[in-house]
């Protein structure tokens, strides 16, 4: 599934390079927030003054949460407008700045957002290096759903099962921790075609919402012509700026 991932960076280095003589500082894979925990050890490292040092974690989930995270004042483009979102301050799952000779060695773990973020910032830093690790969201800001059938004044469509939604009284929502929202931008793809292209949500016009099954939906909508843009098979996959 499509998620975004924000960085704005000062000097990042990738590699698979081994660190001789390293200090090691160890954060284990447990249960709840990790957030706090490896923050924690980011600021230790930073107090080693440039010697090398490595963040070692661990196969496992580590959980990052926006209500822990670090609150700092960026402005990123590709985000949102100053009138979607006048205030710049950027909630940061992992914050590096002013860093020298740090690598975040992952031994295969999994680091989960929660709510909307930026996942990290590497900002003012050298030497930099992240690897063997993945990172996903547990409610991304860009949902799903692939069109099955379309007409002048309807569409119907199966929601990806990563994309929590609800239907109320008729009305259309996309869910998240924290978040929610109806309309917006899309990025629509057509496999057909190998072609991706953005316009307004088809969602946003919507005036009636009904849901046939699990996951699967149709909508009433004005005389947009709907069919002629999202034909069967379309992927919509669609963006809540923050």
């Amino acid at each position: 599934m499509s998620r975004y991932i924000f960085l704005w960076i000062g000097i990042l280095w990738f590699g698979t390079i081994s660190v001789v003589g390293a200090e090691v500082i160890r954060v284990s894979a447990t249960q709840g927030d990790a957030t706090p925990r490896i923050q924690a050890a980011i600021e230790k490292a930073r107090q080693y003054r440039g010697k090398p040092v490595v963040i070692r974690l661990e196969q496992g989930n580590y959980h990052l949460f926006r209500t822990s995270c670090s609150k700092q004042v960026y402005y990123i483009s590709n985000t949102a407008s100053e009138e979607e979102n006048p205030d710049p301050t950027k909630h940061i799952g992992l914050w590096i700045r002013g860093i020298r000779n740090l690598t975040i060695e992952g031994d295969g773990a999994r680091l989960v957002t929660h709510g909307e973020m930026t996942s990290f910032v590497i900002d003012s830093s050298e030497n930099i290096i992240l690897r063997n690790f993945t990172l996903t969201a547990a409610d991304p800001s860009v949902p799903e759903m692939t069109v099955v059938d379309a007409g002048e004044n309807y569409l119907t469509a199966r929601i990806h099962p990563d994309s929590p939604y609800e239907i109320r009284e008729g009305k259309f929502t996309w869910l998240g921790e924290g978040w929610n929202f109806t309309g917006g931008i899309a990025q629509v793809f057509e496999p057909w075609r190998n072609v991706t292209w953005r316009c307004n949500s088809p969602m946003s016009d919507v005036v009636k919402a009904i849901e046939l099954e699990k996951v699967l939906i149709t909508t009433n909508v004005p005389k947009a012509a709907w069919g002629k843009y999202f034909r069967c098979g379309t992927l919509s996959g669609t963006r809540f700026a923050v």
